[in-house]
This record gives C-alpha cells, structure tokens and sequence, in this order.
C-alpha cells in the first residue's frame, strides 16, 4: 500500500484537532473524520510572541487534552492538528511550535499558521476576501482570486496592533491622564479606570499601571471598559473606538491594494472581542474600506476559527499533503 493511499484510507474513530490560539485565549475543537465536531475546550493564550514558545505549546495541549476528555478519549486518537496562532509570522517560530506541539501529539500530522489564515477560512468560506482581526492585537489578511495572499499590521503593542484591544485600552489610558491633568476633556473613563485598576487616585492609577504584574492580557480587557462608555455616549470614548475602527480599516486598504482588489464585489469578514462594539467600530472601518474598494461589504463567518483550523486538519490528512 502506497503512502497516498494510506493517506485517504478514512478511519472513523479518527479525532482531528483544530486550535484558534491568540493572546487572550485559545479555543480547541474535535472533529471527527466525517467533520463533525465533536468537542471544544477554551484555554489561556498561547501566542508564542506573548508567553514563549513552550507555554503556548503547553496551553494547547492541555486544552487538547480537556477537549479529548469529555470524549473519553484521549490525545493519542488525534491523527491530525492544525493549530493557528497570532505572533507565528517568523518562519521560525511556527516550525518551532509545530516541534513542540508534535513532541505531546505522537503520531499525529501537525500544521502551524498564522491565525489569520484560519481566521479568512472562517469567514469566506475558502474564497476571496479580507479578515480582519481585532482581539488583543489586530492583523489584517486577505487573498485574492489568484491566491495571492498580503498581511497588514500584527506588529504587536509596542510598533503597532492599532485597533485592538490593548491600542484601545493605551488610547483610554491616555485621555484618562489628560483628563487628570486638565489637558483634555473630562471623561467617564477615569472612573472607569480607577475600579478596574483598583486604584483611589491618580498616582494609585500610575503605580497599578506600570506594575511588574500588569499584562497585556490584563490591559487589553479594560478595552470591554471603553466600549461599554463608548456605548453609554461617554465622547472620549466613542472617539477612541472610531479610531480605532478607522486604523482597522487603513490596515484592510493597505492589503486590498496590494492584491489589487479595489475593484471588486469585496468580502470583508471580522473576528475578535473587540467588536462587540458594533457599529461604532463596524461604520467607521467600512466607511475607511470604501475610499479604496466601494463595493466591500461585510459577511457573516461561515464558522468559527477553530471549527475552520479543524477542517483544514480533516483536509491535510485525507486530500493534500500540505496546506
């Protein structure tokens, strides 16, 4: 028997695992051969970037194995995984976690993508079109009709990553010193910013802060802060947030000329926490998207980035070799 054949040979008891991995959390999802899901698990993150290379590995696969548990089951049945993970551009750092994941997962054919590969599956369906990411960080992804590919931001806190999480919550920080100082207009996000930091003044404010124990897990979730005073009609805040979907959408333009889709009948989806702002964050990012491709339009995802990551696990390991 050739090793292509053995490659399509299904095995019903087969499980296929599918990792969306980001510097919040990571999601794990089972399928099985027929690509049915069959269980999920939520975990830390596991951006390598964020945490190091082997604690986004361990993160896995204890998710991993959790999710193989409610199955009775476990990892040593995973033939296949694919794993899509922010902060994984460097060529060196996936074949670092595809070692790493490989050494837990004996057996088993593992893939490493960036999570915005997975992410643009999710939400076309495999055709063309943009994603957008806004989580902790923010990247930009799109493919063209030719499978052309092009990325725009995902530069991390401290070059880029603007419109996500923690770019909102550094934003909100700001004018909440400015409002202290009185260089800027008053604003609901000082009080919102002393509860969440537990601070009683301005300088509790700075030393919670600059803390050694401040993460940026930590600080991207003040982001939620800024949304809910942006919804509540607190200005400062409602301008952050258009900012924010304004730098999303220059980053989407950026990728779209690249690809040469100005044109185009443009699918735009998006993924990440940072738009349960809705429309205050959606309408500027369009708006941005149609100076340069009038036609983009946004569409709802086709599924989740886990449940996309495990049908590329199915994929690999029953019709193509490489993904």
């Amino acid at each position: 028997m050739t090793n292509a054949s053995r490659r399509h040979r299904r095995t019903p008891n087969a499980l296929f695992l599918g990792v969306d991995g980001g510097g919040t959390k990571t999601l794990s999802v089972i399928f099985s051969a027929a690509g049915e899901k069959l269980s999920e698990d939520t975990a830390g993150p596991s951006n390598p970037l964020r945490v190091g290379l082997k604690p986004a590995a361990d993160t896995i696969i204890e998710s991993a194995v959790r999710a193989c548990d409610k199955l009775g089951r476990t990892t040593g049945g995973i033939v296949s995984c694919v794993a899509g993970l922010a902060g994984v551009r460097r060529g060196d750092l996936r074949l670092g976690m595809r070692r790493l994941i490989g050494e837990r997962l004996s057996g088993a054919e593992v893939s490493v993508v960036t999570d915005a590969e997975i992410a643009l599956l999710a939400a076309t369906g495999g055709e063309p079109g943009v994603v957008v990411i806004a989580g902790t960080g923010s990247i930009v992804f799109g493919k063209n009709g030719k499978g052309r590919t092009a990325t725009a931001g995902g530069w991390g806190p401290i070059a880029g990553d603007e419109g996500g999480a923690v770019s909102i919550a550094r934003e909100a920080l700001r004018a909440v010193a400015r409002a202290s100082d009185g260089r800027g207009p008053a604003t609901a996000l000082s009080a919102l910013a002393a509860d969440y930091f537990r601070a009683s003044s301005a300088e509790d404010l700075i030393v919670a802060i600059y803390s050694p124990q401040m993460t940026y897990t930590r600080l991207a979730a003040f982001a939620a802060r800024v949304t809910k005073a942006a919804m509540e009609g607190d200005l400062v805040a409602a301008r952050i947030i258009c900012e924010a979907g304004k730098e999303l959408g220059a980053a989407a333009c950026a990728v779209i000329r690249t690809l040469r889709m100005t044109r185009a009948d443009l699918r735009i989806g998006t993924v990440g926490g940072v738009f349960n702002a809705g429309d205050l964050l959606r309408r500027p990012l369009l708006e941005t998207v149609h100076k340069c491709a009038p036609k983009a339009h946004f569409v709802d995802p086709v599924s989740t980035p886990a449940e996309a990551a495990a049908t590329l696990a199915v994929r690999r390991r029953y019709q193509s070799p490489s993904l």
